[in-house]
C-alpha cells in the first residue's frame, strides 16, 4: 500500500507530541467516515495507525489517495475555515487523533516552531499539487473553451 502521509518518525517530533496532547484519539472501523466533503472542518486529524482514503464526488475520482500514519487531514481546511473538499473513509481500522480548530488554533499562536512547521507542511501539500499538474497537462488542456477560445474557469466573466 503506497501512502502520501510522512511515516510518523518523519512528522516533526514537537508537532507529533504536542497534537497529540492536546487531541483525542479515538478508533475508526474499515469504512467509517472521519468527515464528509462540504462538511465543516472543525478541527485536524492526525493518522496514528492504519489508513484513510480520499474521495471525490466526481465520476472520474473515486480514491484519490491513501493516506497512513503521520499524515495530518483537514489541514487547509481548518487554516482558511473552508468546508472539506473531499470526504475521508478508513479503509482498514484506524487510530487517528482529532484537534478541534479553536484548540489547534490556540495551540499555533502560542507556538512559533510548530506554527512554522505547519507552514512547510502546507507548502509540500502545494508543492505536490504543482507536481500533479505537470505530470498531467493533458487534463488541464482537455477542458471546454469558452466563447472567446479561453477556458471558463479563467475568461473575464468568471473573475
Amino acid at each position: 500500500m503506497n501512502y502520501v502521509g510522512e511515516p510518523a518518525g518523519q512528522l516533526p517530533t514537537g508537532l507529533w507530541d504536542e497534537l497529540q496532547r492536546i487531541g483525542c484519539s479515538r478508533t475508526y472501523s474499515t469504512g467509517s467516515p472521519l468527515f464528509a466533503e462540504e462538511s465543516p472542518a472543525d478541527g485536524v486529524y492526525l493518522i496514528e495507525k492504519g489508513a484513510i482514503q480520499i474521495q471525490l464526488s466526481s465520476p472520474i475520482s473515486e480514491g484519490l489517495s491513501e493516506y497512513g500514519p503521520g499524515a495530518l487531514l483537514g489541514l487547509s481546511e481548518v487554516m482558511t475555515g473552508e468546508t472539506h473538499k473531499f470526504k475521508a473513509v478508513a479503509v482498514e481500522d484506524c487510530v487517528v487523533c482529532f484537534v478541534g480548530r479553536h484548540d489547534f488554533l490556540e495551540f499555533l499562536r502560542q507556538n512559533q516552531a510548530c506554527c512554522m512547521q505547519v507552514v512547510h507542511l502546507l507548502s509540500q501539500d502545494l508543492h505536490t499539487i504543482y507536481q500533479h499538474l505537470q505530470a498531467e497537462p493533458r487534463a488541464i488542456r482537455r477542458g471546454r473553451k469558452g466563447k472567446h477560445g479561453s477556458s471558463p474557469a479563467f475568461s473575464r466573466k468568471a473573475i
